[in-house]
Order: C-alpha cells, then sequence, then structure tokens
C-alpha cells in the first residue's frame, strides 16, 4: 500500500478531495499542525528565498539558471 503524506491544511481535508484520493491501494496520511520539520518542501522553501526571492528577471534563461543553482543546492544538500 502507498502512503500519501499531506500537511493538515482545511484545503487537503476538503470532502472533494479527500473523494477523489480514496483508493483501496492509497493511504492518506495527515501530518500534524505546525510540524514543518516533517514535511520536505518547507526546507526548499527556505532555501529559495536565498536564490529567487524578490528577484526581477528579465530574460527566462536568468531564471533557469537561479532555479537550476537553487536545485542542485538541494540534490547537494546546501
Amino acid at each position: 500500500m502507498k502512503r500519501k503524506a499531506t500537511s493538515n491544511s482545511r484545503v487537503h481535508r476538503v470532502k472533494a478531495i479527500v473523494t477523489f484520493l480514496e483508493h483501496p491501494r492509497l493511504s492518506i496520511v495527515f501530518l500534524p499542525k505546525y510540524s514543518p520539520q516533517l514535511n520536505v518542501v518547507e526546507g526548499l522553501w527556505k532555501r529559495k528565498e536565498d536564490v529567487v526571492n524578490n528577484v526581477f528577471f528579465s530574460k527566462f534563461y536568468h531564471i533557469h539558471k537561479h532555479v537550476t543553482l537553487l536545485w542542485t543546492g538541494v540534490t547537494q544538500g546546501r
């Protein structure tokens, strides 16, 4: 059985979403409230601020360069 972890946000608990995700081979696990240490994406948001926060990009390749830098840092554990 696969497990899907999601935040305990109200948007993830809406009946339509829960019904959509119901499947015999899927188990939904709601993370406790206020637990950023359990949500992997929280670390990505923190790193994002150093690379792309409050920056104007005049060309698409500049965006690509900065996001690639961000992703490289994440995958190398920086």
